[in-house]
């Protein structure tokens, strides 16, 4: 005999696409709220009511509250000179578009102090840095980019225009 469960995902009230957020894990504390969640499709902010199993409510949230696509260059500084890093990240805007100033700031506190490199380090399992397996700021913040979904990721050539930094030789820091 096999069995079967189900998930329940949230619809964006934006753009009408599956959001990628799941909703199911609050049905045993209904009614709540949940949110500002971010829909994975446009990017803009929604809340969640959930009354019971059968009655969830997804509104919007405001609407210049939103995740910004980016690339960021972080660095891991060595003993023969710097390693880089090329992350598809994020960042996040609540209102006007921030400055360039800005946007280095937010992701420099973002990258160096907030979180842990276990959040965004695809595969890795377990980071440890002189006996602390949770060691913000690992990875030195070289600078991000905004809207980068022009770019392959993955194309040496578009990375070297976003990121020329990275390719020269002999720098340190």
């Amino acid at each position: 005999m096999s069995q079967t469960y189900t998930q329940t995902y949230c619809m964006c009230p934006w753009c009408g696409e599956q959001s990628g957020c799941r909703v199911d894990h609050l049905f045993a504390e209904a009614p709540r709220t949940a949110g500002g969640w971010f829909c994975r499709e446009c990017r803009r902010e929604f809340l969640v009511d959930v009354r019971s199993p059968s009655e969830v409510i997804v509104s919007r949230g405001k609407p210049d509250r939103r995740f910004i696509p980016c690339a960021t260059l972080l660095a891991l500084d060595g003993a023969d000179g710097p390693v880089y890093f090329v992350m598809d990240d994020e960042s996040y805007e609540d209102g006007p578009v921030d400055t360039d100033e800005e946007l280095q700031s937010s992701r420099q506190f973002f990258f160096e102090e907030h979180s842990c490199p276990m959040n965004w380090i695809g595969n890795c399992r377990v980071i440890v840095k002189a006996g602390d397996d949770d060691p913000h700021g690992v990875l030195r913040f070289v600078r991000s980019v905004r809207d980068a979904r022009g770019f392959d990721l993955d194309a040496r050539e578009q990375v070297q225009r976003l990121f020329p930094e990275a390719y020269r030789t002999g720098e340190s820091k």
